[in-house]
């Protein structure tokens, strides 16, 4: 158990707000409690269990317009999308654009997020906790 002052987590809180992901925001999924327990050796590994377990990269683009203008910046083509929805067993009389463009976005966030390990785990590994 973490012996954690206000100010460790105000100083944990600035360092999430640090980083950027365009659709998620950790500090709205980790509580101070989970903070109390987690285990700064494995932090990232926890982070991330915390992230799913709160469904944190279930990205939802509502609007046609919406959806359209997100496809149109990531993938025009539709191939990464559509081979997402593949893979997830979605049909294809299932798939609108604010399907696939839910779906990429979510797999977008996840990715950038696993891309943030070493950031995570070097901030935790010399978190000073006095």
């Amino acid at each position: 158990m973490n012996n954690l002052s206000p100010l460790h987590y105000n100083k944990i809180e600035d360092f999430f707000k640090s980083i950027e992901l365009n659709h998620l925001n950790i500090n709205d999924f980790i509580s101070e409690s989970d903070l109390d327990i987690l285990d700064f050796s494995n932090a990232f590994d926890e982070i991330l269990d915390l992230l799913e377990s709160h469904n944190a990269f279930d990205i939802e683009i509502i609007y046609y317009k919406n959806a359209m203008d997100y496809l149109y910046q990531h993938d025009m083509s539709l191939t990464d999308s559509l081979e997402l929805a593949n893979e997830l067993g979605y049909k294809t009389e299932d798939l609108n654009s604010e399907i696939l463009a839910s779906l990429l976005a979510s797999q977008i966030t996840r990715d950038a997020f696993f891309g943030l390990r070493e950031d995570i785990d070097n901030f935790f590994a010399n978190f000073d906790e006095k």
